[in-house]
C-alpha cells in the first residue's frame, strides 16, 4: 500500500497523470493547466492543503510538493 493509496504501481501512474497534466503547460499558472481535468474550487483546496501558492507553474514545485498535492487533490 501506498500513501496515495492503493499499490505502489497504481499511485506511481496516478501521480504521474498528475505530473503530466501540470507539465502539459509548463508557463500556465498550475491552477489553469489543471482546470481541464480537476474543478477549480478542488485544484484551489488541495493548493492549500499542500502550501502551494495559488499563482504556481508546475516547475515551482517540488516532488514532496505534487505528492501532497495528489494526496489533497484523492486521485
Amino acid at each position: 500500500q501506498s500513501s496515495l493509496g492503493g499499490t505502489l504501481p497504481e499511485a506511481q501512474a496516478r501521480l504521474f497523470l498528475l505530473l503530466r497534466h501540470g507539465f502539459s503547460s509548463p508557463r500556465k499558472q498550475l491552477q489553469n493547466t489543471l482546470k481541464a481535468v480537476y474543478p477549480k474550487t478542488s485544484i484551489l483546496a488541495a493548493m492549500v492543503d499542500a502550501s502551494v501558492d495559488a499563482k504556481a507553474r508546475a516547475e515551482d514545485l517540488d516532488l514532496f510538493q505534487w505528492i501532497l498535492l495528489a494526496k489533497s487533490l484523492k486521485i
